[in-house]
């Protein structure tokens, strides 16, 4: 039986006629994975896999043999382009829905960057008198797939007339921004290379962090985020105590939740009640942990504030039967020792 050699590379040696077994390079750089072969991607892949589907009967007659109908795509190259630069086509059949039009709805389904991608490479696909492979459905994600952060500087100087969100000609503003980001399917991150001049900074809590953060934006990085985020729609990748208002944390060092709120939240997403999932995040200067015995009233339970400043994380309890919930102020007062309503909805 020949020899196996599933993690080396074999090289042939000319002088002996044999072969150098030699280990791989432990730091060589692995291939990325294709875009089409990401999880992430998964929802759009299928999308633009019906959209190639579609596209490629056009050249088919219904039974065996493959025509090349030019005219038909010619149409339908002429209705993605409407849709691109119009928001809609004007094609409409008076029998009815007909595939046409449903190739045009699930095209107005993508993203301006996907439609462009994937109109380009069905021009080319006609141009050269081809259908199109899976190789271009990847070209359509590589095309149109997240790029770098978008760079914002919210200083006064910055000078919008030839922002492009790189660092070298950052977006003034977010909202400059938020637009960019509406173009492109899953790019919404953003890094903020400088605050206006009414911010101020602090170093992070936690003991040993050099970190300096701004109280508004963190360290500038965050993501634009449909279901919650601030004023602008941007949740910020820091910390921020929600009872003192003061206190902030790196991304690294986290404040933990307030159990009680962060519970609620679960069981409401569950319920059907909520679909944002929420932080409640507490310093350990500001938190209460709940020292009360599961079951007993809740007048009888024992409080005791964070341990201000040697270690965050204070709330976890060995004793068996012991509530140790971290709580804000409003819920210590109000919670049911040990309940967790997430757990049974």
């Amino acid at each position: 039986m020949a020899e196996s050699h599933t993690a080396a590379e074999v090289i042939a040696t000319p002088a002996t006629g044999g072969a150098d077994i030699r280990p791989l390079d432990s730091n060589k750089r692995a291939r990325p994975t294709p875009p089409i072969e990401d999880p992430a991607n998964l929802e759009l892949v299928f999308d633009l896999s019906q959209l190639q589907r579609m596209w490629n009967l056009l050249d088919w007659d219904g039974y065996s043999v493959v025509r090349y109908d030019e005219q038909e795509r010619r149409s339908h190259l002429l209705d993605m382009r409407s849709i691109i630069r119009d928001g809609g086509c004007d094609y409409q059949n008076p029998f009815g829905a007909d595939d046409r039009e449903e190739f045009a709805d699930q095209f107005s389904d993508l993203k301006d960057a996907e439609q462009r991608a994937f109109r380009s490479r069905a021009a080319a696909c006609l141009a050269e008198g081809r259908t199109m492979t899976i190789d271009h459905v990847n070209e359509v994600l590589v095309a149109a797939g997240p790029k770098e952060p978008y760079a914002v500087s919210l200083l006064p100087t910055a000078n919008a007339s030839i922002a492009n969100g790189t660092e070298r000609r950052p977006f003034a503003s977010l909202k400059a921004a938020a637009a960019a980001v509406a173009e492109v399917r899953d790019h919404s991150m953003l890094r903020l290379i400088h605050c206006p001049p009414s911010c101020s900074r602090i170093k992070c809590l936690r003991r040993g962090c050099t970190k300096m953060l701004c109280t508004k934006h963190g360290d500038g990085r965050g993501c634009f985020n449909e279901e919650g985020g601030d004023e602008n729609g941007v949740s910020w990748f820091f910390s921020k105590c929600i009872e003192c208002k003061v206190s902030v944390a790196c991304q690294d060092h986290e404040f933990p939740n307030c159990d009680v709120c962060r519970n609620t939240n679960r069981a409401q997403i569950s319920l059907g009640m909520d679909d944002t999932c929420c932080s409640y995040p507490l310093c350990y200067k500001c938190e209460s942990i709940c020292d009360g015995q599961i079951g007993d009233d809740p007048e009888d339970r024992v409080v005791r504030k964070g341990i201000g400043g040697k270690e965050e994380g204070s709330g976890e309890s060995s004793e068996a039967g012991v509530c140790s919930f971290r709580c804000c102020t409003e819920c210590i007062g109000e919670h049911t020792c040990g309940d967790d309503p997430s757990e049974y909805c």
